[in-house]
């Protein structure tokens, strides 16, 4: 970095850059506009408990909010002492797609017990898809917003009346909740309100029976990626006779040999791997999905309104604030399935050793037997 053409020491300049940095951010932490209207930060209602009287109810726990970031009208400073706020929840975008669709859902969901009758959801959260979001039903309206990080600007182009508006990183902060029906209604909100449209040139009829495959960036420690042998049991115990394998990597040697495995099986087996939007049309098209491990998969089944059955890992050791039986847990109105492994030896494997090269992941995924494991349909539970 150069001053009036003469250089800077190495120390000052990391310094000055951090600044400039810091100074770009400024604008996008402090300013909102809505519908013509500027809102500025307010770090008080960040801070103080009475919030949560704004957001209309106790059932949402202030302290567990995660990114919370509060707006207040630029004319008006004071707004403690008025007797009603309306309050617009808003979703910030965090992750890749799937990530999003459940800050989206659990965003709805504080939306709908903080009884708040707009909330804000940036359209660039699911660019991916080249749709608009589309306005939902009363109470909840799901307005279309522009490109921009920052600007939301309403399908109807009218000023929104409100008080404060509220944001949060909503995919950090589902401990919020009482219980984990509140993102089920989420995600019955987002369903409802048709937020992505499959393109119309989406081979039909589908493909009943439809398995994503993660790609290769699901081959570490802290994922424990399920074994081909879950794949091919739940195949096997479905009776379909041609499956559509969608997957983001179709060169790796895990797709050619779970391929091989499910062909073995009499059961024809397409890979699939083209644009994003068609990979998800394929899937929210499918009666009978099989689900990977990720929230790209689980997510897309949450969305799905075609959706009958699905399969999914079960992966007892993984902790939250309540019990999940696999890695899909938000359609109680759909039969579930899940591939238990009866002998623990599976993610045992990942316990006890703390370190372990994307090698001998690939091989314990390849090498696990089929005969270790068992489809169950045990109900979900949302207890904590």
């Amino acid at each position: 970095m150069r001053v009036f053409g003469f250089p800077l020491p190495a120390r000052i300049a990391r310094f000055v850059r951090f600044r400039i940095s810091e100074l770009s951010e400024w604008p996008r932490q402090s300013f909102l506009f809505i519908g013509g209207r500027l809102y500025v930060r307010s770090w008080r209602f960040e801070r103080e408990s009475e919030l949560m009287g704004i957001l209309g109810g106790s059932e949402l726990e202030l302290n567990n909010f995660s990114g919370l970031r509060v707006w207040k009208p630029a004319s008006m400073p004071f707004l403690a002492n008025q007797e009603r706020v309306t309050a617009i929840l808003s979703s910030a975008p965090y992750g890749r797609f799937g990530n999003r669709v459940v800050q989206a859902a659990a965003g709805l969901a504080a939306a709908e017990i903080a009884s708040s009758s707009i909330f804000l959801l940036r359209s660039q959260d699911f660019s991916s898809t080249k749709k608009n979001v589309l306005v939902g039903d009363p109470p909840i309206r799901i307005l279309v917003s522009g490109s921009e990080g920052f600007f939301f600007r309403p399908g109807s182009g009218a000023c929104i009346p409100a008080g404060l508006v509220i944001e949060a990183n909503w995919l950090r902060s589902q401990s919020i909740f009482p219980s984990r029906t509140a993102i089920v209604r989420g995600y019955e909100s987002l369903r409802g309100a048709s937020i992505i449209a499959p393109p119309s040139d989406v081979e039909s009829p589908p493909v009943e029976f439809v398995l994503h495959f993660r790609g290769t960036d699901q081959i570490g420690h802290i994922w424990r990626p399920p074994p081909l042998a879950y794949y091919e049991k739940a195949v096997r115990h479905s009776g379909a006779s041609r499956v559509r394998v969608v997957t983001d990597d179709p060169s790796s040697s895990l797709v050619h040999e779970l391929q091989t495995r499910l062909e073995c099986c009499d059961t024809e087996t397409i890979v699939q791997s083209t644009e994003i939007q068609k990979d998800i049309a394929t899937i929210l098209l499918a009666p009978t999905f099989f689900l990977g491990i990720g929230s790209f998969s689980s997510s897309l089944a949450g969305l799905s309104r075609t959706l009958k059955t699905a399969y999914s890992w079960s992966q007892p050791d993984w902790d939250g604030w309540t019990k999940f039986y696999g890695t899909f847990d938000l359609r109680p109105d759909i039969r579930n399935f899940f591939v238990v492994d009866t002998s623990g030896a599976y993610v045992r494997f990942f316990t006890e050793n703390k370190v372990l090269s994307a090698r001998q992941i690939v091989r314990h995924m390849i090498d696990f037997p089929i005969e270790d494991l068992e489809v169950s349909a045990s109900p979900i539970s949302y207890s904590g």
